[in-house]
């Protein structure tokens, strides 16, 4: 069962790998072929982290081997990412969030009370029962921020 299923496997794949015009890499192959690249690269990089090592250490002169090797590192990555970097400045691969996540809220104030005959009044006024403001078009003592993209679901 197990020779069976291991042929039928061989068969797919090599059906993919004829489709996709590529010959089937062993894994080991693969693995070689990337530390191949690496290697290549950092035979490439040695100049360019010597002249960067050094500077690094005129800076920082009582700096360890290993904070001297992880700015060195990084300042190489840095150049990476610079040299990558488009030509398009509107390009940026991200969506344009303000659009989306845009927030308007608005403050509303409110009395929750009556605008009533001041029952403590000994001059006979009008107030606020929420509040004992005495007028009447004052701005409210109740405050509620309203997000006016917010949806509302207390119809339901």
């Amino acid at each position: 069962m197990l020779a069976k299923t291991r042929q039928t496997n061989e068969k797919m794949l090599m059906n993919k790998t004829k489709m996709a015009g590529a010959e089937y890499t062993r894994p080991e192959q693969l693995s070689k072929n990337i530390q191949k690249q690496v290697r290549e690269k950092k035979e490439a990089d040695t100049e360019i982290h010597n002249k960067i090592k050094a500077e690094v250490r005129n800076e920082f002169p009582a700096g360890t081997d290993e904070a001297i090797n992880a700015m060195v590192a990084k300042k190489i990555y840095n150049l990476e990412q610079a040299a990558h970097v488009p030509a398009d400045p509107e390009l940026t691969l991200r969506p344009d969030m303000k659009k989306t996540i845009r927030r308007e809220t608005i403050t509303e104030r409110y009395h929750n009370g009556k605008y009533e005959l001041d029952r403590f009044s000994e001059k006979g006024k009008s107030a606020w029962s929420c509040c004992m403001n005495k007028r009447e078009d004052s701005e409210g003592c109740v405050v509620r921020k309203v997000d006016k993209h917010k949806w509302n679901l207390s119809g339901f």
